[in-house]
């Protein structure tokens, strides 16, 4: 339950209890600093503006906003017809081995018997909520591990065929939350040997 703390309430300046909000009530949230007077003022100058343009343009007439448009419009448009390898955004085609290692049916069947094994529940807290499906032994070191065992295949072939990262010993199912405080104990532990 959250702490609730005497505050200050920064639009009357009486003193109430809360959790972290500014105002004592929605009274004082709703009212404005500004003046109706100057609010007033303040619709007027922004009549004629359109919304949404930002300080770049400010109030743009109809013929520079076609103008505009006409620019970024079909292959006038520098990214047009860019995708793939002739895109601006392209990194090469990286993706991350942990990621492809993790969608693949060897880690899904894994990850599939350790559940079972474990009858669908938390080691930790024995909830069942958010199930993950953690390596007792970290995965990066199994991936260093089975690079330095299989050195001329690629590192996803290579894990693949590493059996010791696909042992169900090896699995054991948390929740999300203790599957974190698993992963800083055993951290914690490998920092404190080293």
């Amino acid at each position: 339950m959250p702490k609730i703390y005497k505050r200050h309430c920064n639009r009357c300046g009486e003193y109430y209890e809360g959790q972290g909000d500014k105002y004592c009530s929605k009274k004082c949230y709703g009212k404005s600093p500004i003046s109706k007077e100057t609010r007033k003022k303040l619709k007027e100058k922004r009549k004629g503006r359109r919304p949404g343009l930002g300080k770049k343009y400010g109030h743009i007439s109809d013929e520079k906003r076609k103008k505009l448009r006409e620019q970024k419009i079909g292959n006038k448009n520098p990214s047009y017809g860019k995708r793939g390898q002739k895109s601006f955004h392209w990194k090469g085609g990286i993706r991350p081995i942990a990621q492809s290692i993790r969608d693949s049916d060897v880690y899904l069947l894994w990850r599939q018997r350790v559940l079972l094994r474990d009858n669908f529940t938390c080691q930790g807290c024995g909830s069942n909520d958010r199930l993950e499906a953690a390596h007792k032994k970290s995965f990066k070191k199994l991936l260093e591990e089975a690079s330095l065992y299989l050195p001329l295949l690629n590192l996803y072939d290579a894990a693949m065929l590493y059996t010791p990262m696909w042992e169900i010993d090896n699995g054991i199912t948390y929740c999300r939350k203790c599957h974190v405080e698993f992963d800083k104990r055993r951290d914690k532990n490998a920092r404190d040997k080293n």
